[in-house]
């Protein structure tokens, strides 16, 4: 506090003195911590790190003298905990003693993961709103992700819990053909077509190969799953013998 002497002040209570300062903001401090750790020690591009400062990060004053750009002298980083030490200079106008700034704390490499917004049972569909996109620590994520256009639609192979990374190993193709379950039967060449009812002795997803049985004869003939509720047995029609060929043959 400051008194003033000899100068009438009349209703004036408070005085505010302010000067000429070079503000540095949080987010430009982090922005050039991120420089300085990407692709150091394993990590990746620094728009993809999630940076956790030990002390609170606020907007720094320094002296207008400081023009220089933050250049960072010293730099560690510690795979196995994720910490980081970076130590900046700053140009001051004087070479011998530029300005030193430290910064600790911890990084994290993140990527875009799908996650399950509610629980799911092993069998069941996931639907579209059963998944949204989230940044997710990129260990946590793993190398098996998938898209949310991968996700939807599809099978899940085993329980998932609210809030879980959904890898393409938990997934599976729905089966559009259930056990037991009365099936459209084809019997396609390339001049016949043929449909009948028949009871499906697997289940299985579009593409896969299972048993069906006709209720009738009892007979078991095996099938591609070509639609929901659809069984397709493609039979190729044999080509015509050549004359050539023929001749061969008798000889």
């Amino acid at each position: 506090n400051y008194q003033v002497i000899g100068v009438d002040t009349g209703d004036l209570q408070e005085i505010a003195v302010t000067r000429l300062a070079r503000s540095l903001t949080s987010k430009e401090i982090e922005k050039q911590v991120g420089r300085a750790l990407e692709r150091r020690n394993g990590l990746g591009n620094a728009a993809d790190l999630t940076i956790t400062f030990d002390r609170d990060l606020r907007t720094l004053q320094l002296d207008p003298a400081n023009t220089g750009e933050m250049q960072p002298i010293a730099t560690r980083y510690d795979a196995r905990n994720g910490r980081f030490d970076v130590l900046f200079e700053i140009a001051n106008g004087n070479p011998s003693s530029p300005t030193r700034l430290r910064f600790t704390g911890t990084a994290v490499e993140t990527a875009d993961a799908v996650v399950v917004t509610r629980s799911i049972d092993r069998g069941e569909t996931v639907r579209a709103a059963d998944v949204i996109i989230e940044r997710r620590a990129k260990a946590e994520a793993g190398k098996d992700t998938v898209r949310r256009d991968q996700v939807v639609g599809m099978q899940a192979r085993r329980p998932l819990h609210n809030g879980q990374v959904v890898r393409m190993a938990d997934l599976a193709k729905p089966d559009l053909v259930q056990r037991d379950q009365p099936v459209t039967l084809i019997y396609q060449t390339d001049s016949l077509y043929l449909t009948m009812r028949a009871k499906a002795v697997d289940s299985g997803s579009e593409g896969d190969s299972v048993s069906v049985m006709n209720p009738q004869s009892k007979r078991i003939v095996q099938g591609v799953v070509t639609g929901p509720g659809q069984v397709t047995i493609d039979v190729p029609t044999p080509r015509p013998i050549t004359t050539a060929a023929a001749a061969a043959k008798t000889e």
